[in-house]
């Protein structure tokens, strides 16, 4: 692979966008295992965007860039084939445009202007490499270098703001965690794999070594995600906090036969599940200290029949540790839907049928 710029891009050369991934560690070096799942989960992203937005009509590649002396920048080229119609249609609906304005802070009118001037003309050695769609003709609608080099900037800057913005914002402007699930969950997972590597002190995503998520970034980046089938709305969820002596744990989160299990203020065995994705990144990085009876105070929810199986949203205090807030209102309607809230003070709700 080389880098230096063609003196003109011929009609065979496609658009191509850069995504850097770039790490703040004190070694230069980066663990195998973080360098794929970041490339991969980055490209799960534009993947899912991809499906949601333009309907998977885009067509393309993405290659990883030889990294540069001096730091570890993984680059990643998101080489357009086809489809940039799709993405041109959908910058010009009005949620198109508040989509990406509200993302990255230009409308798309923007990237479109500025198209030229935006992408990076990156020769890659794809000479070998098959293409999916035939050579472009004058009556091909992707012919226009303005659309096509347009439409691979808005896919790489949606995408590294997403990977950026809190989710109080990203809800403002639509991008909401039921309808961008795949998304949100390919965050989750780059995320913890930026959390599990000790030496990763922050995270950037432009050439320069300009490092906004900062190590203490990667947990409140996580979003807790309800399950993938849609809750039907005639469930009557129920949300309350409760306090309980866990009595029997389980940090395996795979273990799918075994649930939490511990006692409420009545002495009443309780059992449940937790969702909460910033509590189990705390038990990876070894962030909760166990005792022999551990006391959890958590918000959890459940349908009005089974009352015998809540999952737990968030873990609010561990044996005292405040690990967080409880989901609010917006937050709990994306995750259940229709719920009602229960009183706190009432320990004998699970006793009613």
């Amino acid at each position: 692979m080389a880098t230096d710029p063609p003196a003109q891009p011929s009609d065979q050369q496609k658009s191509v966008g850069i995504i850097p991934l770039h790490f703040d560690v004190p070694t230069h070096i980066l663990p195998l295992n973080t360098f794929i799942e970041t490339a991969a989960r980055t490209k799960d992203i534009v993947e899912a965007f991809n499906r949601s937005l333009f309907d998977g009509r885009l067509v393309y590649e993405i290659y990883v860039l030889t990294p540069e002396d001096g730091s570890f920048k993984s680059k990643l080229a998101v080489y357009v084939i086809s489809g940039a119609t799709a993405v041109a249609v959908f910058a010009e609906s009005d949620m198109g445009k508040a989509f990406v304005e509200g993302l990255t802070n230009h409308p798309p009118d923007h990237y479109f202007r500025e198209a030229g001037k935006y992408i990076r003309k990156t020769v890659i050695d794809l000479a070998s490499q098959p293409v999916e769609q035939p050579h472009p003709t004058v009556a091909d609608p992707d012919h226009d270098a303005a659309k096509r080099d347009g439409s691979t900037a808005i896919l790489v800057e949606t995408t590294k703001s997403f990977l950026q913005k809190d989710r109080s914002e990203l809800r403002k402007i639509g991008v909401d965690e039921r309808k961008f699930r795949d998304a949100y969950e390919a965050r989750n997972e780059f995320y913890i794999a930026c959390s599990q590597n000790r030496q990763i002190q922050a995270l950037g995503f432009e050439e320069e070594p300009v490092f906004p998520i900062k190590r203490a970034d990667f947990a409140r980046l996580q979003v807790a995600l309800g399950p993938k089938e849609d809750v039907p709305q005639i469930d009557n969820w129920i949300v309350e906090i409760v306090t309980l002596s866990v009595t029997s744990p389980n940090w395996d989160r795979e273990d799918r036969n075994r649930t939490w299990k511990g006692k409420d203020a009545n002495k009443k065995e309780r059992n449940f599940s937790i969702e909460d994705e910033y509590f189990w990144t705390l038990v990876r990085d070894r962030q909760i200290n166990p005792s022999i009876i551990d006391t959890m105070k958590m918000q959890w929810a459940f349908v009005t029949d089974k009352r015998r199986t809540p999952r737990v949203l968030k873990v609010l205090e561990y044996n005292a540790q405040v690990l967080g807030e409880p989901l609010d209102e917006n937050a709990l309607k994306t995750l259940l839907g229709l719920y009602t809230a229960a009183a706190n003070a009432n320990p004998g709700l699970f006793d009613r049928r």
